[in-house]
């Protein structure tokens, strides 16, 4: 019998993406639930969870060895053997030699498929500022052009014909002027709603669609992966995991456009960085200071700054002290209590 072709794209990567969604009803309702012993279901999650950052997303390696060491047991071959069945229950081997997860495929693809169009956006947004910057008029590419360019492996894994292409300017792009480009969709299921819940229960038949008018808000999970890629930023750990959405979703709430604001900024911070980028905290003042710029520059002024330098001494006349000890000192020579 022919191996059937791999579910996932070759080249989908999501080792920037730290959630991964879980269907509650489908997985207890589940027959590895009802039929597989405890510790076997145990198994088959961590292995769900160990596919979706492999290589292609989505599937594990064909080796019992590793696949011990995924599901933590080490070198245990013999409880490996007992419960190997029900761990790899629904699991495929597909044509490259690799184990594949329908189901974890099927969010594999949904979630390259943002990731691509995310992509696709960013790029957009970047030749239609060089076009306003510049005086040109180089046009954006669509969807499926785009892809077809930087991910052909991908392409026959990816939907078209409910994606909007970003059509070329008409008239031309000039100076000034701004054409659509979409905005990111909403991701469901990566940790949205109260606390940080990887748990999408709500059947998508039953999500109302938005007006055709409106732009959908970025997903701050989404967002939040996005720019620990661009800047650099390793988030080995659930707290600091939790603590870039945050930040993500305070940038969002504050007004700034991802793909004009956000982006460019953390672009430009890390060309200037010096020391390494932990958290994206990091990039929270060069952002403020850009928008800060724009504004002042928009009003036709600088913003001003004032430093220590700048400012009067303790004793000059009605000045600024650079210090609460300054401060006090020039009180006590007005009083005449020091000479």
């Amino acid at each position: 019998m022919t191996a059937p072709a791999p579910l996932t794209p070759p080249d989908a990567d999501l080792q920037d993406f730290p959630f991964m969604p879980l269907h509650v009803a489908r997985l207890r309702d589940s027959d590895l639930a009802a039929e597989e012993h405890p510790e076997a279901c145990w198994y088959a999650v961590l292995l769900w969870a160990a596919s979706w950052h492999q290589i292609p997303a989505g599937s594990l390696p064909d080796n019992d060895t590793v696949l011990m060491r995924l599901v933590g047991l080490g070198r245990d071959s013999r409880t490996w053997k007992k419960h190997r069945g029900g761990a790899l229950r629904s699991f495929v081997k597909c044509a490259d030699g690799r184990l594949y997860h329908p189901v974890v495929a099927e969010q594999v693809i949904e979630r390259w498929q943002r990731k691509v169009e995310q992509r696709h956006r960013t790029e957009c947004a970047r030749i239609k500022k060089a076009n306003q910057r510049n005086g040109t008029e180089h046009p954006c590419p669509d969807f499926e052009s785009y892809a077809t360019a930087n991910f052909p492996a991908s392409v026959p894994y990816l939907s078209f014909e409910t994606r909007t292409s970003v059509p070329e300017d008409t008239p031309p792009l000039s100076s000034g002027t701004d054409a659509d480009v979409p905005r990111e969709t909403g991701s469901k299921g990566e940790g949205e709603g109260e606390g940080d819940s990887i748990i999408d229960d709500v059947d998508d038949d039953a999500r109302a669609p938005a007006p055709a008018d409106a732009s959908p808000p970025h997903d701050p999970i989404s967002l939040a992966a996005e720019l620990c890629r661009i800047g650099g930023v390793r988030h080995l750990e659930p707290n600091a995991i939790n603590r870039h959405v945050d930040q993500a979703r305070e940038w969002l709430n504050d007004g700034f456009d991802p793909d004009t604001e956000i982006i460019p900024a953390i672009r430009d911070a890390v060309a200037s960085a010096t020391t390494t980028i932990h958290s994206l905290k990091f990039f929270d003042p060069s952002i403020r200071q850009a928008r800060a710029r724009k504004e002042a520059h928009d009003h036709g002024h600088e913003p001003q700054v004032r430093n220590r330098a700048g400012r009067a001494g303790a004793g000059g006349g009605g000045g600024l002290c650079a210090s609460p000890a300054e401060a006090i000192l020039a009180a006590r020579r007005n009083l005449g209590i020091d000479r």
